[in-house]
């Protein structure tokens, strides 16, 4: 299966690949690096037809760990919820989503633009 991988210089931590819902990949901060790696995703689906792959992190500063793949919330037959790894059609589709609702709100002009603090 393809991967999309981005080599890390800095830090990486799971938590920071992985998201429990999909409007967390807009609204925290903690989650850009999913952002990125599904940003990646969607620009390389568009100029290509691969059906499914997978996208992660390979963190330099800690190489005796495994690659960090992006996770999103996926179903089990009976409903159950558990953490899905494979990038298809309906994680793009949730992705473009979610990116829509963030560029209408940059360009909203009754939002108001935040500093964010950190």
């Amino acid at each position: 299966m393809l991967m999309i991988l981005d080599y890390k210089t800095g830090y990486a931590k799971i938590s920071e690949v992985e998201i429990g819902e999909w409007g967390e990949i807009i609204t925290d901060p903690d989650k850009i690096k999913a952002f990125q790696m599904m940003s990646y995703a969607y620009m390389f689906h568009s100029l290509n037809s691969s059906e499914s792959f997978k996208a992660g992190i390979v963190p330099f500063r800690s190489l005796e760990k495994e690659v960090f793949l992006f996770g999103y919330p996926g179903t089990v037959g009976n409903g159950t919820s558990r953490k899905e790894n494979v990038i298809n059609t309906q994680a793009l589709d949730a992705f473009k989503e979610q990116l829509h609702q963030l560029l209408y709100s940059l360009f909203d002009l009754q939002i108001p633009f935040e500093a964010k603090v950190e």
